[in-house]
């Protein structure tokens, strides 16, 4: 009888680049960023519309030694939504096993149960304006590690109370560490830093950037309200809620809309 051999694990890969880890409590860090491709979900704040769909088939091999070469300790696995696909637990899994610290964002709307707990989950619970909180597998929160985190995407002051609610009846809050993310209007963060042409800048023209239709489609949020940070910022003192201000440093750094960064 012949021998057979399992198939190799493939995953379908929307970018894989060196960063500035932008978000949860490794913000500031060096990081290599493997966003996969394709979700279930079309939240109305997006800002990564290019991955909901496509990709380029990688092996696990092959994406492994990419990470190798980048000689960056720290690996984010992202999307899209990165657990929607069956080889990214092989992936995180054989990612941890050479010794990398690993953190999964996901939109929450696929179940976190398997994944390794050596790596750090950055879960997204939705609120009413993202369009996509029916579509919430709630049972994840009772999935999480203790040192996973939970982040809030806010369009509105709606937004704001409904997850300040949420905070309070489940105080989750007391028991791990909470990001509150402001969609803020389209150009907020560039004409309140004083920086409106950003995106013309030698750091976008010397990465890839989304083209023209990607940059609108990511600017309007499709169609969800606007927040600043500024008021994100007053409310979360004025209620003295016990939540970190996350206001996605990468595109301080790069610019709203430019991708590879």
């Amino acid at each position: 009888m012949g021998s057979s051999s399992a198939s190799p694990v493939t995953l379908m890969v929307s970018e894989i680049y060196t960063t500035i880890q932008g978000e949860c409590s490794f913000t500031g860090w060096p990081c290599v960023l493997i966003r996969l491709a394709g979700c279930p979900l079309r939240c109305r704040y997006c800002d990564t519309p290019h991955a909901l769909e496509g990709g380029e088939a990688i092996e696990l091999p092959a994406l492994m030694e990419t990470v190798k070469r980048s000689g960056i300790g720290l690996v984010e696995v992202t999307g899209g939504e990165p657990l929607a696909q069956e080889g990214a637990r092989p992936l995180i899994r054989a990612l941890l096993e050479e010794g990398y610290q690993v953190l999964v964002e996901t939109g929450g709307g696929v179940s976190i149960e398997g994944v390794d707990p050596r790596a750090r989950i950055i879960l997204d619970v939705k609120t009413p304006d993202s369009g996509m909180q029916d579509r919430q597998d709630m049972a994840n929160l009772e999935r999480l590690g203790p040192h996973d985190e939970i982040k809030f995407v806010l369009c509105s002051r709606a937004d704001y109370e409904w997850a300040r609610s949420f905070l309070r009846e489940t105080g989750l809050a007391e028991r791990r560490v909470v990001h509150f993310s402001p969609v803020e209007p389209h150009g907020g963060a560039d004409k309140e830093a004083g920086i409106r042409d950003v995106k013309d800048t030698c750091c976008a023209t010397s990465r890839a950037t989304a083209d023209s239709g990607e940059r609108e489609a990511t600017a309007s949020r499709q169609g969800a309200p606007g927040l600043s940070r500024k008021k994100l910022a007053e409310w979360i003192l004025e209620d003295r809620l016990k939540v970190r201000l996350n206001l996605q440093m990468h595109v301080w750094i790069w610019g709203s809309g430019t991708r590879g960064v």
